[in-house]
C-alpha cells in the first residue's frame, strides 16, 4: 500500500496521546494517513461509497485499538499497523460486496413459464392427440413408436422382441412415423410448438 512514513512523528508519547483520545493526536493521524488510505482503498474497492466506508472503518479500528489501552511495541511501526488494518478492512468489504451484489439490483424477476395457462392447455391437448393417434395406429406401429421414443428403449432390444433385423426396423419405423404424421395432420395441431 505504500503508507511508509518517517518515524520521527510517531513515538511512545504520540501513541499515548492516541490512547487518551487527544483530539490533536487523532487529527494528526487522520491528516497524515487519509490520502494514502483512500488511494489504497480505491485500488481495491469498486465504488466511492465503499471506499469512504472502508476508510472510516479503518480509522475507527485504529483509534479503538489505542482507546482500548493497547499499544505498539515499536511506535515507528504505526504506518505498517495502519496499513494492515486497511488491508483487512478492504478485503472484508470486497467479500461482503461480492456476497451481496451477485445480481444487479435492476434485474427483472424471472418469468414463470410453467404457469402459462395457454401453453399448459396446448400441451395437454397435444398429449391427448398423441395418445389418440397412437391408439389409432396398428399395434406394431404403436409398439415401435412407444418403445423407441417414449420409453427410449434400445433399438436392439426392440429388434429382438419383434424378431426383425435393424435394417427392417428402419423400414418399420419409417412407415410407423409416416402413419403417425398422417393421423396427427388430420387433427390439425402440430406436434411441437
Amino acid at each position: 500500500m505504500g503508507v511508509n512514513q518517517p518515524s520521527t512523528g510517531f513515538d511512545a508519547n504520540y501513541l499515548q496521546a492516541l490512547a487518551s483520545a487527544q483530539e490533536d493526536a487523532q487529527a494528526q493521524l487522520v491528516t497524515t494517513f487519509s490520502k494514502r488510505l483512500k488511494l489504497a482503498l480505491r485500488s481495491r474497492l469498486r465504488s466511492h461509497q465503499a471506499v469512504e466506508d472502508a476508510y472510516q472503518e479503518t480509522l475507527l479500528r485504529v483509534l479503538a485499538y489505542f482507546h482500548s489501552g493497547k499499544t505498539l511495541r515499536t511506535p515507528a511501526s504505526l504506518p505498517a499497523f495502519i496499513e494492515s488494518i486497511c488491508t483487512h478492512v478492504a478485503l472484508e468489504s470486497g467479500r461482503a460486496s461480492r456476497r451481496h451484489d451477485q445480481f444487479p439490483a435492476n434485474l427483472p424477476d424471472p418469468v414463470d413459464t410453467s404457469s402459462n395457462p395457454e401453453r399448459r392447455l396446448l400441451s395437454e391437448e397435444r398429449k391427448r392427440l398423441i395418445r389418440r393417434a397412437l391408439q389409432v395406429l396398428q399395434a406394431r406401429d404403436r409398439d415401435v413408436l412407444t418403445k423407441l421414443f417414449l420409453e427410449e428403449e434400445d433399438r436392439r432390444a426392440v429388434c429382438e422382441r419383434l424378431n426383425i433385423s435393424e435394417q427392417h426396423l428402419r423400414l418399420v419405423l419409417h412407415r410407423a412415423r409416416a402413419r403417425f404424421r398422417r393421423v396427427m395432420s388430420d387433427s390439425n395441431l402440430p406436434i411441437a410448438a
